[in-house]
């Protein structure tokens, strides 16, 4: 089904994204932007800001 195939990519985006923002690696959070399937400036303003909620939500 396409929703459950997007809510697994979400998941596996959120995943990696807390293992980039913990090991803080600007190589991995670039990497991972570069996976987003409609790459664009708003995409990249939108993981710009998932990268500070997670930073926040993991108090780093």
């Amino acid at each position: 089904m396409e929703i459950q195939r997007r809510v697994e990519m979400a998941s596996s985006y959120l995943d990696e994204l807390q293992a980039a923002v913990k090991e803080n690696s600007k190589e991995a959070l670039d990497k991972l932007n570069d996976k987003l399937a409609f790459p664009s400036d708003f995409t990249a303003q939108c993981h710009q800001k998932n990268v500070e909620i997670m930073k926040r939500e993991l108090l780093l």
